[in-house]
């Protein structure tokens, strides 16, 4: 492990003891550890992840490691996250790790919320070992993390018919080209197929960065299909090992 994700890990486990630092004890839940295989038109495999989320005394913590293959590299990422365990989901800090044939990017990011209509998220990036300038925003307090999108559906279904929507704001953790601006979204619920009765899933439709997908959900939020019409590109739940063999085909 190198020098960034130590520091990167580290910075996470403060966010995780302040409690414990408080007196009190550390309460961990586990919502999923799932693994998933990403494929195009269900037949060309295109990468696999890894999802392991826990709910931390009053926080979402959640981990994502990815591996997709590009232009005959498989190229990794890792993200760690965490929110407050509220309907907002209000973010408070996240670490994203990319490394490519081309480059190595770490991106750390916390968030001091500041009254009642505003917080301030603060941006470093270290590229190739070089720190860039640091900087700060002020962003909405409607505002979550991308990676948190499925537990905020999931706890926001419940007060959504089917056929009606419901708008929201993320930032993307890999944002960079986008200034980590906020990007507008919705969801409406569908009505029931024989896939989500015999999941015994929620079936919805999402809009996101210009793109539709159809996702079914667990109460959870854990998916357990996500599937992109226009670029024809299908997430499904897998075993571990069907994941990690799934790019050797």
């Amino acid at each position: 492990m190198n020098n960034i994700s130590i520091l990167s890990l580290l910075s996470l486990c403060i966010l995780v003891s302040e409690t414990t630092m408080a007196g009190s004890k550390e309460v961990r839940k586990l919502l999923w550890d799932q693994w998933y295989t990403v494929s195009i038109a269900n037949k060309i495999p295109y990468g696999y992840y890894h999802d392991k989320v826990e709910a931390v005394d009053q926080r979402i913590f959640f981990q994502n490691h990815y591996w997709k293959q590009e232009e005959g590299f498989i190229n990794e990422e890792h993200l760690g996250a965490y929110a407050k365990n509220n309907l907002e989901l209000t973010p408070l800090f996240f670490n994203f790790q990319t490394k490519n044939k081309t480059a190595e990017i770490n991106i750390d990011a916390s968030v001091e919320n500041k009254g009642t209509a505003a917080a301030i998220m603060t941006i470093k990036t270290t590229k190739d070992k070089q720190q860039l300038a640091p900087f700060s925003k002020v962003i909405s307090k409607n505002v979550f993390f991308e990676v948190f999108f499925p537990i905020w559906a999931a706890k926001n279904l419940p007060t959504l018919k089917v056929g009606q929507t419901k708008s929201f704001y993320a930032i993307l953790e890999d944002g960079a080209n986008e200034n980590f601006q906020p990007i507008s979204g919705w969801i409406r619920p569908e009505k029931e197929d024989a896939m989500s009765k015999q999941t015994k899933t929620k079936k919805i439709t999402l809009y996101f960065r210009d793109l539709l997908s159809l996702w079914y959900i667990e109460e959870s939020g854990r998916p357990c299909q996500i599937f992109w019409n226009s670029q024809n590109v299908l997430v499904k739940k897998a075993t571990e090992k069907e994941a990690k063999s799934f790019l050797l085909r």
